[in-house]
């Protein structure tokens, strides 16, 4: 920027002043004449007029020539500074603008970063909720279903318990369709000949297996005792005295094959001849047979029932464990236990100690024993529902019976129901 140099007027003087000054006007004694000293002052006065004006004359110039330089250089300058500022605001705005444009980017991604942390750690937060719910929904399932040496006994005996439940209900089909052929006179039965050819196979097993030698007054058919007697007779010791019976031995199975003979009172019917069969006589005693047959297969399945209640299941050596364990010995715990037996088993679970010490050591499992408990308790009010129907049956068939002993327009001899 150009440097505007100060103005000093006092200093530019006239010409004529500077003449003015250097020769001043011719002074005049008292005593000379007035008249020439007049004239001459008039002279005078009229000179420095005429100087004067000159003077005011080229200081005005000076002055307007100054200040007209003056004015020139300070416009220049001021063009110059606006230049040089205006370069400057340029420069500096094309720094500027660029640095605004990165900036604005950056406050962009800003934001846009600022709004994704902000939804990642509200993210984080639900994932941190529900992780903490998730665990302590863990944590309660844990408490409440936690494992036991008592929850799995109970598992291990249910496994088994559908199972000989099967079991039981194939043997009493069994055990009554046998009887039902028996009672039919089937040719591949024992009765194929009647009622004498059935009691003369019974008779032949009850001398080579039950008989008792010293029962009848020492005159009971045999001279010896069979290694089996009376257990055809004994429901307490044939049936009764184990929870599984050992069906695998054959003279068990004829001794409880027996014993429902005698417990039911089963009688054959006697055979008609054919040419008999289609005669009125015939045809109704035919269907008094039948009639017989239906009432002792309800009889002989209620007691069948017991039986199978009591016939080996599947191979449970779990089971045989448990017993074991609360002081059995192996001829009592059967390594293929029966549905009784079973059921035993989990009767004698509750009689273990270590049963209520669990209850104190582990609360939470209560709600899991109770569900089991409750459970089983289910499972025996269907079988005591199932057995208790057999005992209406039967109970309902004696009723009848006994009404018709008492009204003889139906048969014409109370021998014709021999139900007892």
């Amino acid at each position: 920027m150009k440097i505007i140099k100060n103005i000093r007027p006092h200093v530019l003087l006239a010409p004529g002043l500077v003449l003015l000054l250097m020769f001043p006007a011719k002074a005049f004694a008292q005593c000379e004449s007035p008249g020439d000293a007049a004239t001459e002052a008039g002279k005078v006065t009229v000179s420095q007029a005429a100087a004067v004006e000159a003077m005011t004359k080229a200081l005005k110039e000076a002055y307007e020539a100054d200040v007209n330089t003056a004015k020139e250089d300070l416009l220049a300058s001021l063009e110059t500074m606006d230049k040089t500022i205006i370069g400057k605001l340029d420069w500096w705005w094309e720094q500027l603008y660029p640095a605004l444009q990165e900036m604005a980017k950056q406050l962009n991604a800003g934001f846009i970063d600022q709004s994704r942390q902000r939804e990642s750690n509200e993210d984080a937060s639900n994932v941190s909720v529900a992780t903490r719910q998730e665990q302590r929904m863990e944590l309660e399932a844990k408490k409440l279903y936690q494992p036991t040496n008592q929850a799995c006994q109970f598992d291990t005996t249910a496994r088994y318990l559908g199972r000989s439940a099967n079991v039981s209900k194939a043997v009493t089909t069994g055990y009554t369709l046998d009887f039902n052929k028996i009672g039919n006179g089937d040719k591949d039965s024992p009765a194929a000949g009647g009622p004498e050819t059935l009691q003369k196979a019974r008779w032949e097993v009850y001398q080579s297996k039950f008989c008792d030698s010293k029962s009848n007054n020492g005159a009971a058919g045999c001279s010896t005792s069979a290694a089996m007697a009376n257990m055809d007779v004994l429901p307490s010791k044939t049936i009764f005295a184990k929870e599984t019976i050992d069906m695998t031995d054959a003279d068990t199975r004829d001794a409880v094959s027996q014993l429902l003979f005698n417990i039911t009172g089963y009688e054959t019917p006697d055979l008609i001849p054919e040419k008999a069969l289609k005669s009125s006589i015939g045809l109704q005693q035919r269907q008094e047979n039948r009639e017989y047959i239906a009432q002792m297969d309800a009889g002989s399945g209620l007691a069948a029932a017991v039986v199978a209640d009591r016939v080996p299941g599947a191979e449970a050596t779990e089971i045989q464990a448990i017993r074991r364990k609360m002081g059995l010995s192996v001829t009592y715990a059967s390594p293929t236990p029966s549905n009784r037996e079973i059921r035993q088993a989990i009767i004698e679970q509750l009689w273990d100690p270590n049963y209520y010490l669990e209850l104190f050591d582990s609360p939470a499992t209560l709600t899991q024993k109770e569900l089991y408990l409750k459970a089983y308790s289910l499972v025996m009010l269907y079988d005591i529902i199932a057995k208790q129907e057999r005992i209406s049956t039967v109970y309902a068939i004696e009723t009848a019976n006994m009404l018709d002993q008492q009204d003889h327009s139906r048969h014409g001899a109370p021998s014709s129901a021999p139900f007892k």
